[in-house]
């Protein structure tokens, strides 16, 4: 949507549009209902709910919003991923085992067309990691393989099966899993590679997919020293979810990628361990992203206060 659009919109209004709202895990209806009114989010993310409930919370947002909530869902293995009684896809492993573009694009197709059925337009898939370091405790079977051309050929044939199948895809983790042995649930991970290695391996992955057209990138919290100045003395470089060097200064600037940045949970320690909880939302924000992914409930009206304070520059929300 133009900026143009958003000229006549309330500060609430854009505050909201910010913010993916996780409600897989809400049993209260009236409550969920209650919260969704008051933020008016731009996104909501469900799991294993049957589809009239899906439709009935996305039916309360779009009742009072500008624009339709995207709901949103992670099939890295098809709807079975997420959701009891659908089929699934193989791990990504399988997919660099069979080496078959044409199938992993009908594979794409496939997912598009069950999860357009059950009212979901958008997956945080495929994962576009390399499976590099073996004691990795994330990447392993998620990833297509440790070869950078062959992810880059798979991952780009799935995305063009999702989005012409009608969904929205994302690839992650930005700058790239699967180098380290740590865990960005716990910590902030370090994707070590050189610049020039970095950009003949992840780089060219993220190029295939942006050649593909992908809509969203998932941003992770993942350093990428090697693009970084910005790097303390004590606690290293940043993740990217909070790295300004990272999610404008590369993705967007040198990639040249215009769609959607949205953070990987905001929950895990990676980013939450190196920001003030209460100031997360509004860094990532501030710092190049677009959409936040599970914000704490006070995050709207944090964004809300950093926005009207001046710490969040209104041409970046």
């Amino acid at each position: 949507m133009a900026r143009e659009a958003f000229l006549n919109w309330t500060d609430e209004e854009i505050c909201g549009q910010l913010l993916c709202c996780d409600i897989s895990g809400c049993d209260d209806f009236e409550s969920t209902v209650k919260k969704l009114r008051r933020i008016r989010p731009g996104g909501i993310y469900v799991a294993n709910m049957p589809k009239e409930k899906i439709a009935a919370y996305a039916a309360v947002v779009n009742g009072i919003s500008k624009v339709p909530v995207i709901v949103a869902a992670d099939m890295e293995n098809g709807p079975g991923s997420d959701f009891s009684g659908y089929e699934m896809l193989p791990h990504a492993m399988a997919w660099g085992a069979c080496r078959d573009e044409s199938l992993i694009e009908r594979a794409g197709r496939a997912v598009a067309h069950e999860c357009r059925r059950m009212g979901i337009h958008w997956t945080f898939s495929p994962v576009c990691d390399l499976s590099l370091n073996p004691a990795s405790p994330v990447a392993n079977v998620r990833c297509i393989s440790d070869d950078a051309a062959l992810t880059a050929k798979l991952a780009a044939a799935y995305i063009r099966g999702l989005q012409t199948g009608g969904m929205v895809a994302c690839c992650k983790h930005f700058p790239g899993d699967g180098a380290d042995s740590r865990n960005q649930h716990f910590v902030t991970s370090v994707n070590s590679l050189s610049a020039e290695t970095w950009m003949a391996s992840y780089g060219k992955i993220y190029r295939a997919a942006m050649d593909a057209d992908v809509a969203s990138v998932m941003a992770g919290h993942i350093a990428l020293p090697a693009y970084q100045k910005n790097i303390d003395e004590f606690y290293g470089p940043l993740p990217a979810v909070l790295s300004e060097e990272l999610k404008i200064g590369l993705l967007k600037k040198k990639f040249g990628f215009k769609g959607c940045v949205i953070s990987d949970a905001m929950s895990m320690i990676g980013s939450c361990s190196r920001c003030r909880p209460e100031k997360l939302a509004a860094e990532f924000i501030r710092t190049g992203g677009d959409m936040v992914l599970f914000p704490d409930d006070e995050d709207f009206e944090r964004l809300l206060n950093a926005l009207q304070s001046g710490v969040l520059p209104r041409e970046r929300a």
